[in-house]
């Protein structure tokens, strides 16, 4: 099929260039319906939960939601201080470094 082909197919028929999305909803052209017994299964993920899963995709790709049940998942790591007051840290920042 030709350059030329191809742009005469896809401008015959205009109602596919309809907008992907209405009523919140995906075209049912585009995505299958999903029976009523199969949404009454359905998972609900929060909008929090698909933000933690996608950064664990950049590094593990196959991560599944399950994963963000895993113990030290929502654990952000310390801040760095810029100034330690206290010897305590300087102590723990101390063993750390010597760590490596």
């Amino acid at each position: 099929m030709t350059d030329y082909n191809v742009i005469v197919f896809f401008y015959r028929d205009q109602e596919q260039w309809k907008p992907l999305i209405e009523d919140r909803c995906f075209l049912s052209w585009l995505v299958k319906i999903p029976a009523e017994q199969d949404q009454l299964r359905a998972r609900q993920v929060t909008s929090a939960q698909i933000a933690k899963l996608e950064e664990l995709w950049k590094d593990n790709i196959d991560a599944t939601i399950a994963d963000l049940e895993k113990p030290g998942i929502d654990v952000e790591p310390q801040q760095v201080l810029l100034r330690y007051s206290l010897n305590f840290n300087k102590r723990i920042l101390k063993v750390f470094l010597n760590s490596f």
